[in-house]
């Protein structure tokens, strides 16, 4: 891809002090992926497979169209950005950006609005690196009160802010964008800030114009606000150990299940995958959801799915890979498995009564319950 533009010394230093807050980066493919349209990025590692840092010379060659650079917004370091960028691609999305811009202008920041190939790009910059945390609390507020959609809030579409993150750990890298400027390599054009005329230098000049917002604005700004619930990132759920009564031998069992919400568990309704494995009568439960004495999960479950899925576990049961060539021994302890349970086997059927699967039974623990444990005096 071809470019005529040509990117001086100081244009290319200017650049680096506006966007560059972290010396990794990302670049984007010249070719789409197969049978696709997209051109995806990635992070140019060396010989050794380590990512290479960002330079001058591939900041020029950005500017001037022969590669594509992705941008991270946060420092691992400070957990502070130097930029926000708000990226909007849906229908209506510029009217939204534009309203953004504006209620943003009324608190005395100003913001660059970029084109792109579905929408846009709303650029605010820091006079010294914020906390990112505070960024995302301020945009997230002031797009709830403009009623403008958050995507991911419930929503399919609506605008991205970047950072993604309250803060990243140092050996990872967050979300990275497109740096403005640069060759799109998917339409095969650039896209400049509305604003200034379509030259590097003027573009330069029209950013470094900009109010840049200081510490002492955002913590104004955010004084009595906090994350919209909507958008609180849910906390990560640890498995939990539970002892099962009355064990012995192992099993193996698969289930898929259709949750429904519950105050407690508190899963959306998905198809999700509840994986119990019992290595010496201690079951797992994994999967972001936890099971156990005292919770109601009996209520969490679709008896019609719970029951299709152990027909069809009877019908065609999983083999745990770790007992694979155990023979004879195994044949005894886990017929269901290797065919002894159609030879009269006391363990081919399940004896559990599985119709107080909708409540609590004080003879049954939360496997129990589950109808994936033993019945009581097995």
């Amino acid at each position: 891809m071809q470019s005529s533009i040509v990117a001086g010394d100081e244009v290319v230093a200017r650049y680096f002090e506006t966007f560059v807050n972290r010396r990794f980066y990302t670049i984007q493919s010249a070719r789409p992926k197969p049978n696709s349209t997209r051109h995806w990025f990635y992070r140019p590692k060396d010989k050794d497979k380590t990512p290479l840092f960002l330079s001058l010379g591939t900041i020029r060659r950005h500017l001037e169209g022969t590669v594509t650079i992705g941008l991270y917004a946060i420092n691992p370091n400070t957990q502070r950005c130097k930029w926000v960028a708000i990226d909007a691609d849906y229908p209506d999305a510029l009217e939204d950006l534009l309203k953004l811009q504006w209620e943003l202008r009324q608190d005395g920041v100003e913001a660059a609005l970029e084109n792109s190939r579905r929408g846009g790009h709303l650029w605010l910059f820091a006079d010294m690196p914020l906390l990112a945390k505070d960024c995302r609390i301020y945009i997230f507020n002031l797009a709830k009160r403009l009623k403008v959609p958050v995507k991911g809030a419930g929503l399919a579409d609506g605008i991205e802010l970047f950072p993604k993150q309250d803060g990243v750990p140092a050996d990872e890298f967050g979300n990275a964008l497109r740096g403005p400027l640069g060759i799109h390599r998917g339409a095969g054009k650039r896209y400049w800030f509305y604003g200034a005329d379509y030259t590097l230098e003027d573009q330069m000049n029209y950013l470094s114009r900009l109010k840049r917002i200081t510490e002492d604005e955002m913590k104004r700004f955010v004084t009595g606000l906090e994350m919209p619930e909507e958008l609180v990132p849910k906390p990560r759920v640890e498995p939990a150990y539970y002892q099962r009564s009355g064990s012995s031998g192992r099993e193996f069992l698969r289930y898929r299940r259709r949750l429904s919400r519950d105050p407690v568990v508190g899963v959306d309704d998905d198809l999700l995958r509840l994986r119990a494995v019992w290595r010496s009568g201690v079951v797992r439960a994994e999967e972001d959801l936890i099971l156990g004495p005292g919770l109601p999960e009996a209520r969490a479950l679709d008896r019609d799915v719970v029951q299709d899925d152990v027909a069809r576990d009877q019908e065609r049961p999983l083999r745990d890979p770790h007992r694979a060539g155990r023979g004879d021994a195994d044949a005894r302890r886990f017929p269901a498995e290797t065919g002894e349970a159609q030879r009269g086997s006391p363990r081919a059927e399940p004896t559990h009564d599985r119709s107080h699967l909708r409540g609590h039974d004080a003879c049954c623990t939360g496997s129990q319950r589950l109808g994936i444990g033993p019945a009581p005096g097995e």
